[in-house]
């Protein structure tokens, strides 16, 4: 069953101390308004907003009148990402609809439980993608760019193998990318790659590397192929850079 646990906070709260999960976590919060802490970033929250908060990453909540809420932990590799993302609940509240049911399905345990609750998550799932999708936020984008940046320095990483592992096409995902971050997956690697050779370009005379290795370092498989694309991206060969700045 992808649901670990799921609870209410039925009284009125107006702070809940930082903590973590072993697991993701979903919070729809259910009245009141304040700000949620994660991982040190500050995320206002009111009445209908959604939260879905990776394993491992600390968070709290804070109001300055109450608050209540609901929350869920869950197993699924497709939202294994390292990055938090929000979206609103449809002024219906379908969201929450599903919510109530699978809780009280989950509180229930009547024979055959675990199948109904798995059922109703797979549709909250597909609200999540399309809600989130909604406010730009798609969790497989965000989860994307925070893939690239743990790999950009990583001659070996293969991004096509990345989109792959989406499940939406690869010019889906490539046009929600491009909406995102105002690039394409590639182009948002090879520029990352690129502030990161600069970087160490100017710092050369005190680290001693040499062009080779800050290729290398930077993600480029070989000098051959980081000198063609520094030149591209920025006019200049790497030393010629280099001696202009």
């Amino acid at each position: 069953m992808k649901i670990q646990s799921m609870g209410y906070k039925s009284d009125r709260r107006r702070h809940i101390e930082p903590h973590s999960h072993a697991f993701p976590e979903l919070v729809y919060y259910l009245s009141g308004r304040g700000e949620a802490v994660i991982g040190g970033e500050q995320v206002p929250f009111s009445e209908g907003d959604i939260l879905v908060i990776p394993a491992g990453v600390q968070h709290e909540d804070n109001s300055d009148t109450d608050f209540h809420s609901c929350f869920f932990t869950f197993s699924d590799d497709n939202l294994n990402s390292r990055v938090f993302f929000r979206f609103k609940d449809t002024k219906e509240r379908d969201f929450l609809t599903i919510l109530k049911q699978m809780y009280s399905e989950y509180n229930l345990r009547r024979q055959n439980y675990e199948n109904i609750v798995d059922s109703l998550y797979g549709v909250l799932y597909q609200y999540m993608l399309t809600l989130s999708e909604e406010r730009g936020d798609n969790p497989y984008i965000a989860a994307l760019i925070d893939d690239i940046i743990k790999n950009q320095s990583d001659p070996e990483y293969d991004l096509g193998a990345a989109i792959a592992r989406i499940p939406m096409s690869g010019s889906y995902v490539r046009e929600l990318f491009r909406r995102k971050t105002g690039s394409t997956p590639l182009q948002f690697l090879t520029n990352r790659r690129i502030e990161l050779a600069k970087d160490m370009l100017r710092a050369r005379k005190a680290s001693g590397l040499t062009v080779e290795a800050i290729a290398r370092s930077a993600g480029f498989s070989s000098n051959y192929y980081f000198s063609r694309v520094f030149k591209k991206c920025t006019g200049w060969s790497p030393r010629d850079w280099e001696a202009g700045k």
